[in-house]
């Protein structure tokens, strides 16, 4: 929605409704995309998604942080230090790059973004109470476009612990003749530098089709969304749970390419044919049958981890990753839906 007059064309005034949204732990967008107003519809009202924005700033201090859009300055002080600001995000590329290129060399994580709309008629506090309501599922199906787009995790039960330097857990030792001392530990702290994902930098265009799809209702197929879930069990090392999920997202796949491949015979003799196929192995066998081809070694890295997770209980981190992998193969195997692919942002892409 573009920004309007503050007048009507029968001349009666205008009342603008801003907001802010919380949307911690944040997405990460190119610096040329701070700024932007992005539309979007929220429940059955328009609004403005307006992103923060990045000042070239000589304060060493606050030049990382992100500030309020210019929209929001008219509820934000203007002497408010940008890391006092409600902390709208952080500039996370190189500085200097960024900064000669007019802030559109890097990438930024935005953990807060505003919402204008304007109210001709009626109550400010019924739109304000309409949109309230309504965002948070609005966000939810943004965030898991975000997530199948891009490959980013939104879900904050998906982020990794943070790792600890040094000694965690402190010791002192106390005697009845001394004072307490503290007592060092010596630790060490493995780091896998190559566990690390690709994530795609969500640029303006990308993130206008985003709003756009949540903004019609649509959510992102049930597979893409269990390959987030199943990702995010890795970034938690939750092994067994990452290697079902995998294997849900991959089942329904697996059937979603039985039902194309039988796509010429009657509903009545398909639904029969799929009830003697009810497990992922013998759907798999199905669509080789079929003349379907399914990914390399599929068997071997994901239907044998996922009856072990799901009849034993047991699985390793190796078989978790592989299980992940092809499950993500075999669901991108189908295709694009609503005319994007899943994980389609490689371009730019960072470790994260």
């Amino acid at each position: 929605m573009s920004e309007r007059a503050w007048s009507s064309t029968s001349g009666d005034p205008v009342v603008r409704l801003l907001g802010r949204f919380n949307a911690s732990p944040g997405f990460l967008v190119s610096t040329a995309a701070l700024g932007k107003q992005l539309p979007a519809t929220i429940g059955n009202d328009e609004v403005a998604i307006v992103l923060p924005e990045w000042q070239n700033i000589q304060d060493r201090s606050a030049r990382w942080y992100l500030s309020a859009p210019q929209v929001m300055r008219e509820v934000t002080r203007p002497d408010t230090p940008a890391e006092e600001d409600g902390r709208w995000g952080e500039l996370l590329a190189d500085y200097q790059a960024a900064g000669q290129s007019g802030g559109g060399g890097g990438y930024a994580n935005v953990d807060r973004f505003a919402l204008v709309t304007e109210v001709s008629s009626g109550s400010t506090s019924d739109v304000a109470s309409r949109l309230h309501t309504a965002v948070r599922s609005w966000w939810r199906v943004v965030s898991s476009w975000i997530e199948a787009v891009s490959g980013q995790l939104l879900d904050p039960g998906s982020q990794r612990a943070t790792v600890v330097l040094g000694q965690e857990t402190p010791f002192w030792e106390i005697t009845s003749t001394q004072p307490a001392r503290s007592v060092s530990v010596t630790t060490t702290v493995d780091i896998d530098l190559n566990s690390r994902d690709l994530v795609g930098i969500l640029g303006h265009a990308e993130l206008e089709r985003v709003f756009a799809l949540a903004s019609r209702g649509c959510e992102p197929p049930l597979e893409w969304q269990l390959i987030s879930s199943a990702r995010g069990a890795l970034n938690t090392a939750n092994w067994r749970r990452a290697v079902i999920d995998a294997g849900t997202a991959a089942e329904l796949a697996v059937t979603s390419k039985i039902e194309t491949l039988t796509g010429g015979v009657d509903s009545q003799i398909r639904s029969a044919l799929l009830s003697g196929y009810q497990m992922l192995g013998k759907r798999s066998e199905l669509v080789e049958k079929l003349g379907g081809k399914l990914p390399d070694r599929f068997r071997d890295s994901l239907i044998g981890p996922r009856n072990s997770a799901v009849h034993r209980g047991v699985v390793t981190p190796e078989e978790a990753q592989k299980a992940v992998a092809a499950s993500v193969k075999v669901v991108k195997q189908n295709g694009p839906v609503h005319g994007v692919e899943l994980f389609e942002l490689p371009s730019g892409a960072i470790s994260r």
